[in-house]
């Protein structure tokens, strides 16, 4: 699999099959804000995953271990998931179908123990 290097800021990204882009992750704090936008017609994907395997446990206030964004059956779940707080597992997803080739811009937003999304 061909791999490069990019030193400036990527603002656009496109794929066919299964391509995939690797970024640095970085928990999601008590107060953040995590969002993409995707444009598709497939109804399964994942879209994002933030995982932080390898690195130090995160700090207090940090949601641990990975937050995700994919499709299901054309509609967005969202899982944001502690290993080290089974309790603190979030997972939602919406009524609404995304995967009818037009662009999405999803934003989720974390204020403490508050969630909200568009």
């Amino acid at each position: 699999m061909p791999l490069c290097s990019v030193s400036q800021p990527i603002s656009f990204a496109s794929f066919e099959g299964r391509g995939f882009l690797e970024l640095t992750s970085n928990p999601l704090k008590s107060d953040s804000i995590a969002g993409l936008s995707f444009q598709t017609t497939s109804a399964e994907g994942l879209l994002l995953l933030s995982t932080f395997q390898g690195q130090p446990a995160a700090a207090a206030g940090d949601l641990g271990d990975f937050f995700s964004f994919s499709l299901v059956e054309g509609r967005l779940e969202f899982v944001f998931a502690s290993g080290s707080d089974p309790g603190g597992d979030l997972n939602f997803g919406t009524e609404g179908r995304y995967n009818d080739g037009r662009l999405h811009t999803v934003v989720v937003v974390r204020k403490g123990e508050r969630w909200g999304g568009r």
